[in-house]
């Protein structure tokens, strides 16, 4: 860095300041090795005004170089391109950088600053004003072109380049990381993939081969191995295999599976391990099928062992594909489980029905359910709009356990109307909304509405019209069953004790008469408290061991901590932890 510093200060591109901005130092290594001085300009970028210039668009280049039909190309990089170009001295304090010797200011376009790019291509843009897109393409932070001496453009404008990266006379370049050919070069592929991919002397690879070397030389001149083994599978494979000018083809039938089996036989070449990477990238590459389509295309020609397995990971590690072609099973995102608040802070809403009109002209019900204790409210109502909704919510609800945190809810039509927005705000109360489609997100309502729907349906009479007077009933029902996930039922976590039935009543005897009020009202308290913490416990060992986990293992989500695996598990596309 030091060494840096001192040339960048003989030679004027940098100077000492005093300056109030300060910008940390960045080593970058180049692709040759060496180091460049880069600053880390992100909070200067963050207020300053980019500038706005057109780069190159890859299809106006490649359309320049079919025009040109150029075959002979020069490269030529500018010497630290960007320090070619001067800052305005009234803003360059601006560019400071602070050092372990001291603070300094560019006074050259430094690598980093937000309208650099754009400002070289600028330049460059109108030094080959009139060459550009004809006989020259500008690259920043190189320069490429196709002129026999471009340094008789340069000079003139006092930019300097650098001797070693002036490379005249290819037939091939690299333009933004694609390599560019002349036109002379490209062919269309007009033959059978499978023509031309084998070698002449294919018989003597076939022999050499440890997939066929025994098959070839049985069949060749009776040889058979000495491992007994080896025997028994040569033997017995033998009759698959047929020599013919000296080249090993193995005979496939087709299965028949619920057809009369024919007598149809595939004549396979046996392809030798040193050539099925070309096989299947030469198969494959015509048009990046899936795997059935090159599966097949290859059996009708080719076989060598565990072709199926080799070609499915050849085709699953490409990366073109991978780039390409839309996942057709997309892995879903671990489970994230939400925050775990006190009764009457979140509260879940929805709307069921249309039910059979009653006398009284009820059609569906309101359902508001509390996320922790999952105490229910279940109100009839006439319709379905946002005014009704709101009244419910204001004399029914907010009125009686106050105003929550937030409410969830689906995206009806009433719930995200002007008016329960309107009721929200005076409450302070923020409204969170499901996805479209999406029914997963207010999971806790959407349960209730099922299990309320069943308790009707059970309930109900052969008119189907007192469902109105069956809620309260089925709502004490629901409110004294002890959660699944809490463990505690809804009224316990409200009141502090186990609510109380008529045959209750009758049964168990009545304790502590003479407690005053005050030991009463502590117990109730001490209930309460150690209620909570338990059921606070249960849904977050609920949540984390039950649900996240059924959720993670049945979309193939693993562990962060389970990275680690075996060979044998990633083959077979489960995971399995390998310590």
């Amino acid at each position: 860095m030091n060494k840096q510093i001192d040339e960048m200060l003989h030679h004027g591109i940098i100077k000492e300041s005093n300056s109030n901005w300060a910008s940390p130092v960045v080593m970058c290594k180049k692709k040759g090795g060496q180091l460049r001085f880069c600053c880390d300009f992100r909070l200067l970028n963050i207020v300053s005004r980019p500038k706005f210039f057109p780069l190159p668009r890859l299809e106006d280049v490649f359309d320049s170089l079919g025009n040109a039909e150029a075959s002979i190309f020069s490269t030529l990089d500018m010497m630290n391109g960007y320090w070619q170009i001067g800052l305005d001295p009234e803003t360059a304090h601006k560019a400071a950088f602070v050092t372990p010797g001291g603070v300094y200011q560019w006074t050259r376009m430094p690598f980093g600053i937000t309208s650099a790019p754009a400002s070289f291509q600028h330049l460059l843009t109108q030094v080959l004003k009139g060459l550009n897109y004809q006989i020259a393409l500008v690259e920043y932070p190189q320069h490429t072109d196709t002129v026999e001496e471009p340094e008789d453009v340069i000079p003139h404008v006092q930019l300097n380049a650098i001797q070693e990266r002036h490379e005249p006379l290819e037939t091939t370049f690299m333009y933004n990381g694609y390599p560019t050919k002349p036109k002379q070069s490209v062919e269309v592929i007009t033959t059978d993939p499978g023509e031309d991919v084998m070698p002449q002397d294919i018989g003597k690879l076939q022999k050499d081969c440890p997939d066929f070397k025994d098959i070839y030389a049985y069949l060749h001149n009776g040889k058979i191995p000495d491992n007994k083994d080896k025997i028994q599978k040569t033997l017995a494979e033998s009759n698959q295999y047929g020599l013919r000018d000296g080249v090993l083809y193995h005979f496939y039938q087709p299965r028949s599976r619920g057809k009369n089996k024919n007598d149809r036989f595939i004549k396979q070449l046996a392809c030798p391990r040193s050539l099925q990477s070309n096989l299947m990238k030469a198969y494959h590459g015509i048009g990046h099928l899936g795997f059935d389509k090159t599966y097949w295309t290859m059996q009708q020609k080719y076989y060598f062992p565990g072709m199926y397995q080799k070609l499915a990971d050849f085709i699953k590690h490409c990366d073109l594909c991978q780039r390409s072609k839309q996942p057709t099973h997309a892995k879903r995102v671990p489970l994230t489980s939400m925050p775990i608040m006190d009764t009457f802070s979140k509260l879940h809403i929805d709307m069921i029905g249309p039910f059979k009109k009653t006398n009284q002209c009820f059609q569906y019900v309101l359902i508001v359910v509390d996320s922790f204790s999952k105490w229910t409210e279940a109100f009839p109502t006439y319709t379905e709009t946002s005014k009704e909704i709101a009244q419910l919510l204001y004399k029914e609800v907010f009125s009686r356990f106050g105003a929550p945190h937030s409410i969830c809810s689906d995206r009806g039509r009433a719930f995200v109307g002007r008016l329960i927005g309107a009721v929200a705000a005076v409450f302070n109360v923020k409204q969170h909304f499901t996805s479209s489609y999406h029914p997963q997100t207010n999971s806790v309502a959407e349960r209730t509405n099922k299990t309320i729907i069943q308790s009707i349906r059970t309930l109900i009479d052969d008119n189907q019209s007192d469902w109105p007077d069956l809620l309260p009933g089925v709502l004490m029902a629901f409110r004294m069953s002890p959660s699944a996930t809490s463990e505690f039922s809804p009224f316990y976590l409200l009141f502090g004790k186990e609510m109380n039935i008529p045959m209750d009543v009758s049964l168990i005897p009545a304790e502590n008469l003479n407690k005053d009020l005050s030991s009463h009202v502590q117990g109730i308290l001490d209930n309460l408290k150690i209620a909570k913490e338990i059921a606070t416990e249960n849904i977050k060992r609920n949540l984390e061991i039950r649900q996240k986990q059924h959720y993670d293992k049945k979309n193939g989500i693993t562990n962060i901590s389970d990275r680690r695996q075996s060979p044998a598990a990633l083959t077979k596309g489960t995971y399995r932890p390998l310590f």
